[in-house]
Protein backbone atom coordinates (compact mmCIF):
# COMPACT_ATOMS: atom_id res chain seq x y z
CA UNK A 1 0.00 0.00 0.00
CA UNK A 2 2.96 2.65 0.68
CA UNK A 3 4.17 2.02 -2.67
CA UNK A 4 0.97 2.25 -4.46
CA UNK A 5 0.19 5.59 -6.07
CA UNK A 6 3.70 7.14 -6.20
CA UNK A 7 4.61 9.07 -9.13
CA UNK A 8 8.35 10.49 -9.68
CA UNK A 9 9.77 12.61 -12.29
CA UNK A 10 13.81 14.36 -12.25
CA UNK A 11 14.54 17.69 -12.26
CA UNK A 12 18.23 17.74 -13.80
CA UNK A 13 20.11 21.38 -13.63
CA UNK A 14 20.31 22.90 -16.24
CA UNK A 15 24.10 22.60 -16.58
CA UNK A 16 26.16 19.49 -16.06
CA UNK A 17 29.96 19.20 -16.24
CA UNK A 18 32.09 16.37 -16.56
CA UNK A 19 34.47 15.50 -13.27
CA UNK A 20 32.26 18.29 -11.94
CA UNK A 21 29.46 17.26 -8.59
CA UNK A 22 25.84 18.66 -9.40
CA UNK A 23 22.28 18.14 -7.43
CA UNK A 24 19.86 15.80 -9.37
CA UNK A 25 16.30 16.67 -8.22
CA UNK A 26 13.74 14.36 -7.48
CA UNK A 27 10.07 15.32 -6.50
CA UNK A 28 7.53 12.41 -5.72
CA UNK A 29 4.21 12.94 -5.68
CA UNK A 30 1.29 10.44 -3.49
CA UNK A 31 -1.38 9.98 -5.74
CA UNK A 32 -3.80 8.14 -3.34
CA UNK A 33 -6.53 9.69 -2.03
CA UNK A 34 -6.21 8.89 2.15
CA UNK A 35 -3.70 6.69 3.15
CA UNK A 36 -0.24 8.05 3.14
CA UNK A 37 3.66 6.45 2.09
CA UNK A 38 5.62 5.68 5.12
CA UNK A 39 9.93 5.01 4.89
CA UNK A 40 9.82 5.32 1.27
CA UNK A 41 13.38 4.79 -0.23
CA UNK A 42 13.72 5.80 -3.62
CA UNK A 43 17.59 4.92 -5.88
CA UNK A 44 18.04 6.08 -9.85
CA UNK A 45 19.41 4.42 -12.36
CA UNK A 46 22.19 6.07 -14.71
CA UNK A 47 22.27 3.53 -17.45
CA UNK A 48 21.73 0.04 -16.47
CA UNK A 49 24.10 0.65 -13.20
CA UNK A 50 22.25 1.52 -9.71
CA UNK A 51 23.33 5.20 -8.80
CA UNK A 52 25.37 4.89 -5.80
CA UNK A 53 22.97 7.49 -3.62
CA UNK A 54 19.96 7.31 -1.93
CA UNK A 55 17.03 9.37 -1.21
CA UNK A 56 14.41 8.75 1.63
CA UNK A 57 11.04 10.21 2.53
CA UNK A 58 9.68 9.49 5.79
CA UNK A 59 6.18 10.41 4.94
CA UNK A 60 4.07 11.40 2.31
CA UNK A 61 0.76 12.69 3.21
CA UNK A 62 -2.09 11.36 0.54
CA UNK A 63 -1.86 14.14 -2.45
CA UNK A 64 1.22 15.61 -1.57
CA UNK A 65 4.53 16.36 -3.27
CA UNK A 66 7.86 15.97 -1.70
CA UNK A 67 11.25 16.95 -3.17
CA UNK A 68 14.63 16.43 -2.28
CA UNK A 69 17.74 15.83 -4.51
CA UNK A 70 20.77 13.83 -4.58
CA UNK A 71 24.71 14.33 -5.45
CA UNK A 72 26.49 12.80 -7.84
CA UNK A 73 29.32 13.28 -10.83
CA UNK A 74 29.87 11.86 -14.12
CA UNK A 75 33.15 10.90 -15.12
CA UNK A 76 32.96 12.17 -19.26
CA UNK A 77 31.36 14.06 -21.85
CA UNK A 78 28.01 12.96 -23.63
CA UNK A 79 24.71 11.95 -23.61
CA UNK A 80 23.74 9.88 -20.69
CA UNK A 81 20.02 8.01 -20.05
CA UNK A 82 18.23 7.90 -16.90
CA UNK A 83 15.80 5.17 -17.45
CA UNK A 84 14.07 4.68 -14.56
CA UNK A 85 13.87 4.39 -10.54
CA UNK A 86 14.23 1.58 -7.67
CA UNK A 87 11.32 2.53 -5.11
CA UNK A 88 11.42 0.22 -1.96
CA UNK A 89 10.42 0.61 1.39
CA UNK A 90 10.79 -1.07 4.98
CA UNK A 91 7.49 -0.19 6.43
CA UNK A 92 6.01 -1.41 8.90
CA UNK A 93 8.15 -3.26 11.04
CA UNK A 94 11.86 -2.96 8.76
CA UNK A 95 11.79 -6.65 8.71
CA UNK A 96 12.00 -6.77 4.66
CA UNK A 97 11.91 -4.42 2.19
CA UNK A 98 9.35 -4.38 -0.70
CA UNK A 99 10.09 -2.86 -4.12
CA UNK A 100 9.24 -2.12 -7.13
CA UNK A 101 10.61 -0.47 -10.41
CA UNK A 102 9.00 3.25 -11.68
CA UNK A 103 10.19 3.70 -15.27
CA UNK A 104 10.68 7.38 -15.90
CA UNK A 105 13.28 8.67 -19.01
CA UNK A 106 15.44 11.04 -18.88
CA UNK A 107 18.64 11.98 -21.10
CA UNK A 108 21.16 14.69 -19.80
CA UNK A 109 23.62 15.89 -21.71
CA UNK A 110 27.10 16.24 -19.82
CA UNK A 111 29.30 19.31 -20.69
CA UNK A 112 33.47 18.95 -21.18
CA UNK A 113 35.02 19.27 -18.04
CA UNK A 114 36.12 23.05 -17.04
CA UNK A 115 39.94 23.62 -16.14
CA UNK A 116 41.37 26.14 -14.16
CA UNK A 117 42.83 28.88 -16.28
CA UNK A 118 44.42 30.83 -13.12
CA UNK A 119 47.73 30.57 -15.41
CA UNK A 120 46.44 31.89 -18.60
CA UNK A 121 48.99 35.00 -19.42
CA UNK A 122 47.63 38.34 -19.39
CA UNK A 123 49.07 38.95 -22.96
CA UNK A 124 46.40 36.99 -24.69
CA UNK A 125 43.70 38.73 -23.58
CA UNK A 126 45.57 41.94 -25.03
CA UNK A 127 46.48 39.87 -28.18
CA UNK A 128 42.97 39.01 -29.16
CA UNK A 129 41.24 40.76 -32.27
CA UNK A 130 39.82 43.83 -31.38
CA UNK A 131 37.95 45.61 -34.44
CA UNK A 132 36.89 49.29 -34.81
CA UNK A 133 33.56 49.92 -37.62
CA UNK A 134 33.89 52.98 -39.45
CA UNK A 135 30.36 53.68 -37.96
CA UNK A 136 30.82 56.79 -34.81
CA UNK A 137 30.09 55.30 -31.23
CA UNK A 138 29.03 56.70 -28.23
CA UNK A 139 32.59 55.05 -26.61
CA UNK A 140 35.55 53.56 -28.38
CA UNK A 141 38.57 55.52 -29.87
CA UNK A 142 39.07 58.65 -30.35
CA UNK A 143 38.27 59.18 -33.72
CA UNK A 144 38.32 63.33 -33.78
CA UNK A 145 36.33 66.79 -32.96
CA UNK A 146 33.95 68.28 -34.66
CA UNK A 147 31.20 71.46 -33.73
CA UNK A 148 28.48 70.55 -31.73
CA UNK A 149 24.67 69.67 -33.12
CA UNK A 150 21.83 70.30 -31.62
CA UNK A 151 20.66 66.86 -29.79
CA UNK A 152 24.12 65.79 -28.92
CA UNK A 153 25.05 64.62 -25.72
CA UNK A 154 26.83 67.61 -23.60
CA UNK A 155 28.97 64.74 -21.75
CA UNK A 156 30.94 64.72 -25.03
CA UNK A 157 31.80 68.24 -25.15
CA UNK A 158 35.74 69.42 -25.44
CA UNK A 159 35.38 72.25 -23.53
CA UNK A 160 38.80 73.44 -23.27
CA UNK A 161 39.07 73.53 -27.27
CA UNK A 162 35.82 75.11 -26.96
CA UNK A 163 36.67 77.95 -25.18
CA UNK A 164 39.65 78.14 -27.73
CA UNK A 165 37.53 78.61 -30.69
CA UNK A 166 34.45 80.46 -29.25
CA UNK A 167 32.12 78.11 -29.84
CA UNK A 168 31.31 74.62 -28.37
CA UNK A 169 33.15 71.47 -29.98
CA UNK A 170 32.02 67.68 -29.55
CA UNK A 171 34.52 64.67 -29.27
CA UNK A 172 33.46 61.83 -31.68
CA UNK A 173 35.00 58.30 -30.95
CA UNK A 174 34.67 54.98 -33.47
CA UNK A 175 32.69 52.67 -32.67
CA UNK A 176 34.16 49.54 -31.34
CA UNK A 177 33.46 45.88 -32.93
CA UNK A 178 33.30 43.16 -30.54
CA UNK A 179 36.35 41.72 -29.86
CA UNK A 180 36.58 38.05 -31.28
CA UNK A 181 38.49 34.44 -30.92
CA UNK A 182 38.48 32.05 -33.17
CA UNK A 183 39.25 28.04 -31.53
CA UNK A 184 40.77 25.35 -33.52
CA UNK A 185 39.99 22.36 -32.61
CA UNK A 186 41.59 19.00 -33.89
CA UNK A 187 38.80 16.15 -33.24
CA UNK A 188 40.35 13.42 -35.29
CA UNK A 189 41.69 10.34 -33.93
CA UNK A 190 43.85 7.63 -35.58
CA UNK A 191 42.44 3.74 -35.26
CA UNK A 192 45.65 3.80 -33.00
CA UNK A 193 44.99 6.39 -31.19
CA UNK A 194 41.24 5.59 -30.41
CA UNK A 195 42.68 2.29 -28.68
CA UNK A 196 44.89 4.46 -27.02
CA UNK A 197 43.92 5.06 -23.51
CA UNK A 198 46.60 7.86 -23.00
CA UNK A 199 45.57 9.42 -26.58
CA UNK A 200 42.15 9.10 -25.78
CA UNK A 201 42.93 11.03 -22.36
CA UNK A 202 44.81 14.02 -24.23
CA UNK A 203 42.19 14.29 -26.63
CA UNK A 204 39.71 14.53 -23.49
CA UNK A 205 41.68 17.30 -22.22
CA UNK A 206 42.09 19.12 -25.31
CA UNK A 207 38.09 19.43 -25.56
CA UNK A 208 38.07 20.54 -21.72
CA UNK A 209 40.67 23.39 -22.64
CA UNK A 210 38.24 24.72 -25.59
CA UNK A 211 35.69 24.51 -23.21
CA UNK A 212 37.44 26.61 -20.88
CA UNK A 213 39.03 29.40 -22.88
CA UNK A 214 35.72 29.76 -24.64
CA UNK A 215 33.74 30.00 -21.84
CA UNK A 216 36.58 32.60 -20.76
CA UNK A 217 36.43 34.93 -23.52
CA UNK A 218 32.68 34.84 -23.52
CA UNK A 219 32.43 36.16 -19.96
CA UNK A 220 34.94 38.46 -20.56
CA UNK A 221 32.78 40.21 -23.63
CA UNK A 222 34.61 38.73 -26.43
CA UNK A 223 33.22 37.04 -29.53
CA UNK A 224 33.63 33.23 -30.18
CA UNK A 225 33.91 30.97 -32.71
CA UNK A 226 34.70 27.26 -33.12
CA UNK A 227 36.44 25.41 -36.09
CA UNK A 228 36.22 21.68 -36.11
CA UNK A 229 35.86 19.05 -38.53
CA UNK A 230 33.03 17.18 -39.61
CA UNK A 231 29.83 18.62 -40.99
CA UNK A 232 28.14 20.55 -38.73
CA UNK A 233 31.20 21.30 -36.02
CA UNK A 234 30.86 24.79 -36.09
CA UNK A 235 30.12 27.44 -34.19
CA UNK A 236 29.41 30.81 -35.76
CA UNK A 237 30.33 33.93 -34.28
CA UNK A 238 28.98 33.56 -30.53
CA UNK A 239 28.73 36.87 -28.29
CA UNK A 240 28.06 36.81 -24.79
CA UNK A 241 27.69 34.53 -21.37
CA UNK A 242 24.04 33.38 -22.92
CA UNK A 243 25.70 31.58 -25.46
CA UNK A 244 27.56 29.12 -23.03
CA UNK A 245 25.40 26.33 -23.59
CA UNK A 246 25.53 26.32 -27.80
CA UNK A 247 29.47 26.20 -27.62
CA UNK A 248 29.53 23.22 -24.69
CA UNK A 249 26.67 21.29 -26.19
CA UNK A 250 28.42 21.53 -29.53
CA UNK A 251 32.23 20.42 -27.75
Amino acid sequence: ASLRGLTIRRMPPLSIHANTPFLMGLSLQNQKRRLPSFSIEVEDYCGDVLVDKKCYFLKIPSGRTQQTSYRHTLPRRGRYGFPTFRISTKFPFGLFRKSRLADHQSDVVVFPELLPLSHLPAALTAQAGELASERRGRRGRFHGLRDYRAGDDPRDIHWRTSARRGRLVLREYEEEAVRQVTLYVDNALSDGEQRDPAAQAAFERQVSWAASLGAFYLQQGFGVRLCARGAGAALPLAVGPHQLPRLFTLL
